[in-house]
């Protein structure tokens, strides 16, 4: 396959002298070691930096593995990242080595060895290898699913691609496919608002629980949130109502427990509606690992599973980590990090960050970017 080189990385390097700043500093003069014009978050073992209007990848020992720079760059999934050159997109490897040509207007990160791409207004799926599988013809493709099909819209028409049969199953529901998740996907009746219902349907497209909701999420631990009457309640895979319909609103369950809000309050149940943390917050987000966000007062802050406060609602604005990692939080305009103790970890000073993702975060001060570890320390070019 061909490589191309569009500028030397390391001349890059050079000319902003990356290794005068010295290493080791306990308390990192972020003002001076953030010095890039962009940074995006590590995704399989690499980074994105972006320097004299070029991106370029690193790794989290500093190295340049790719001696390349684009003018556009996303994440690496699956082995392959889409690159922009020359106003088109296509994707290279972790070696740098071209899979598929420039040829896209559009390119999307690959999920479970698949991405979706567009070429002249139409959508389609390619391999890891660049090969199409899903033909360019259709007006959105996407593989949230269960990664055996992918959900395609063709004329205000949602339908299922068999990617192993390489053929379409079906494409007649109107409004509202957007995902399987364990075998089973929500759709809508209609296309109208105040007439349509939502069932659920398999991969065939066989109606396997009746269009009787007002509305419907999808499965997650072999329950789905519907809505009937105007109140949320849960139902098992055989349109078995398993949770009443009672509440304002509800989110998906997660490891048992799921949140839920009545009269205004929220809290957490388990899957036979069981109470274990009472309804007592102004609004409670799903549990990621554990925990989960809280709202009291305006402010924001974390509980654990049990109910219990670790991080004090003072804050204005909160992202769970789904990684482990310290948790973004913002006070008045400024973003830093805290741990599951409330300690600030990463001083609350940056304008803008990126979750922690395989120990690493993208930070921004000012106009000036770049990527910090758990301890605050800023990851240098080598």
């Amino acid at each position: 396959m061909k490589r191309v080189r569009l500028i030397s990385v390391m001349a890059v390097a050079v000319c902003l002298s990356l290794s005068a700043y010295g290493q080791g500093n306990s308390t990192p003069n972020y003002s001076e070691e953030l010095m890039y014009e962009g940074s995006n978050n590590f995704n399989e073992g690499l980074g994105s930096l972006k320097s004299m209007g070029m991106w370029f990848y690193i790794d989290k020992d500093g190295k340049v593995p790719i001696d390349q720079a684009y003018k556009q760059v996303k994440a690496f999934s699956c082995g392959r990242a889409a690159v922009k050159q020359d106003g088109k997109w296509g994707y290279i490897d972790k070696e740098g080595i071209v899979v598929t040509d420039f040829v896209y207007d559009k390119a999307m990160n690959f999920e479970k060895d698949y991405a979706a791409v567009c070429q002249g207004g139409r959508w389609g799926l390619i391999d890891k290898s660049g090969r199409v599988v899903v033909p360019l013809q259709y007006d959105r493709v996407s593989m949230w699913s269960d990664g055996d099909v992918a959900i395609v819209e063709q004329d205000d028409k949602y339908g299922v691609f068999d990617l192993a049969a390489k053929t379409l199953k079906f494409n007649a529901y109107s409004h509202n496919l957007l995902s399987f998740n364990e075998g089973l996907a929500s759709v809508a009746d209609s296309r109208d608002l105040f007439k349509r219902k939502y069932g659920f349907i398999d991969k065939n497209g066989k109606v396997v629980i009746p269009f009787e909701y007002d509305d419907a999420k999808e499965f997650t631990e072999g329950l789905a949130a519907v809505k009937l009457g105007g109140k949320w309640g849960f139902i098992d895979k055989k349109g078995q109502q398993v949770i009443a319909c009672k509440y304002e609103s509800v989110r998906d369950f997660s490891n048992g427990l799921a949140s839920v809000t009545q009269n205004g309050k929220a809290g957490l149940i388990d899957k036979t509606g069981k109470v274990v943390v009472p309804l007592q917050f102004d609004e409670l987000g799903r549990p990621v690992g554990g925990y989960a966000y809280f709202w009291r007062n305006e402010k924001v802050g974390i509980i654990d599973i049990k109910g219990r406060v670790v991080v004090d609602a003072i804050y204005d604005a909160l992202r769970m980590s789904k990684t482990g990692g310290p948790t973004a939080v913002k006070k008045g305009s400024k973003f830093g990090f805290v741990d599951m103790s409330g300690n600030v970890v990463v001083p609350i000073i940056f304008d803008a960050v990126q979750d922690f993702s395989e120990g690493f975060a993208s930070v921004k001060l000012g106009n000036n970017c770049g990527i910090i570890d758990t301890k605050g320390q800023v990851l240098k070019v080598k």
